[in-house]
């Protein structure tokens, strides 16, 4: 099976969240991100594109989540003085 009907298949099935619990995990997401957004500019495929687009909001989803816990867990070690 080619990678665009690997693609093809994920979005047919509205694309498999990856879990970012990691950094590794955060790294191998943005990098799937990366090849995909090169694989694009060099081939033009609309298919590609599109699973590019989807990597990058797992992306973005992945950055909320890290800045949302960074938050959560300053506040805990912070002491409120009021």
């Amino acid at each position: 099976m080619t990678d665009i009907e690997n693609i093809k298949r994920t979005l047919k099935g509205g694309g498999a969240m990856n879990e970012v619990n990691t950094w590794q995990d955060y790294f191998n997401l943005t990098k799937q991100m990366r090849e995909m957004q090169k694989k694009y500019f060099k081939t033009r495929n609309y298919t590609v594109l599109e699973e590019s687009k989807r990597l990058e909001n797992e992306v973005d989803r992945a950055i909320k989540k890290i800045e949302t816990t960074q938050i959560e867990n300053a506040e805990k070690q912070e002491p409120r003085l009021f």
